[in-house]
């Protein structure tokens, strides 16, 4: 297993030198921050340092970063047994991925969709 502390402290430290940099920077530490949060099982913390990540994003109009956001969003919602929500936020990034012709993204899209499907039939 990881050694999230060291990972959020490090994280931090990030977050406080791009503070009042270019919001780009922000982006990425806000979205690492949140995964770090989520391997942490803090799925609060986790959601609010993605939305505010995502927020950047469509401010950045960062359509890729978009649906990568969205992806985790979903994740954060899968953990916390909240399917009809993570569906939504694949279907978002597949739709993303989509306009961008990234089959790559599209690719993970479908299958984070039909693994949620899937919950939802079982």
């Amino acid at each position: 297993m990881g050694n999230f502390q060291a990972a959020l402290k490090n994280q931090n430290k990030a977050l406080d030198i791009f503070s009042g940099s270019e919001s780009k920077f922000l982006q990425v530490a806000y979205s690492t921050r949140g995964l770090i949060a989520l391997s942490l099982g803090d799925a609060r913390k986790a959601m609010n340092y993605e939305l505010k990540a995502l927020e950047l994003a469509v401010q950045n109009k960062d359509k890729r970063d978009q649906a990568t956001i969205q992806k985790n969003i979903g994740m954060i919602h899968r953990t916390g047994k909240r399917p009809n929500q993570a569906l939504s936020s694949f279907e978002r990034a597949a739709a993303i991925d989509s306009s961008l012709g990234s089959k790559r993204g599209l690719a993970y899209d479908l299958r984070n969709i039909a693994s949620v499907q899937s919950d939802l039939t079982n």
